[in-house]
């Protein structure tokens, strides 16, 4: 069959299924410029991973909270400093070891991490504020719509920093 362009399209149609039928699906292979998920997978693995650890750190840091904010009477921002350090140390080890695979230096990235985790905890902290306070969002609310922003800026600066190698100093892979 051909387009109006002089193209030659096969539709299929002409080769037969093991029960006689015609077959409606092209044997040809996939274009070299398309993106399987498999490609996708491997160009943002660090990325992915780094969202699944980082949705069982914001787990556990969103269960400590609600908890705390339910069961005890300490302001929300003392709380908010106890379930980030949670999450903290939960996905600093999750990632070390699944996800960068670094096992070097451990100490050191373990701190840094917490820095900046640190840096995201103000940053929470500050939106936690201006949602609570001045919007009058529900706490937990508040707290959910936080660790979204935040995920973002910690990854970069987590990739970039934290898990460097000297090998690939470079933070652009």
């Amino acid at each position: 069959m051909k387009h109006t362009d002089g193209q030659v399209f096969d539709s299929g149609e002409d080769r037969l299924t093991p029960g006689g039928g015609p077959s409606h699906f092209s044997e040809d292979p996939v274009p070299a410029t398309s993106f399987s998920l498999r490609q996708l997978y491997f160009r943002f693995e660090h990325l992915i991973k780094y969202c699944i650890i980082g949705c069982s750190g914001a787990l556990l840091d969103l269960g400590v909270y609600t908890l705390l904010c339910c069961c005890t009477n300490i302001h929300y921002q003392y709380i908010n400093i106890l379930s980030t350090s949670a999450g903290i140390i939960n996905n600093f080890f999750l990632n070390a070891y699944l996800n960068f695979k670094v096992r070097d230096y451990l100490l050191r990235r373990f701190l840094i991490f917490y820095a900046v985790g640190c840096a995201g905890l103000a940053l929470t902290a500050l939106l936690l504020f201006v949602l609570i306070e001045k919007l009058r969002v529900y706490p937990v609310v508040a707290k959910t719509v936080t660790i979204f922003i935040v995920t973002v800026v910690q990854f970069v600066l987590n990739k970039c920093i934290t898990f460097k190698r000297k090998e690939n100093a470079k933070c652009r892979k």
